[in-house]
């Protein structure tokens, strides 16, 4: 399964003119807020504990 921003980008690339909806921007910031990677990145100290 496709996280939730992969799913909108694959819309936004087949129409440009595609713009995101509260709902879809609200899923996106949670989706970047919660995915481990993007947390271990920013915050070394997760790091350890992942």
């Amino acid at each position: 399964t496709q996280n939730k921003r992969a799913q909108i980008l694959m819309q936004y690339e087949s129409n440009r003119y595609h713009k995101l909806t509260v709902d879809e921007q609200i899923d996106c910031i949670i989706d970047q807020a919660t995915d481990v990677d993007i947390l271990g990145r920013s915050w070394a100290g997760l790091e350890t504990f992942m």
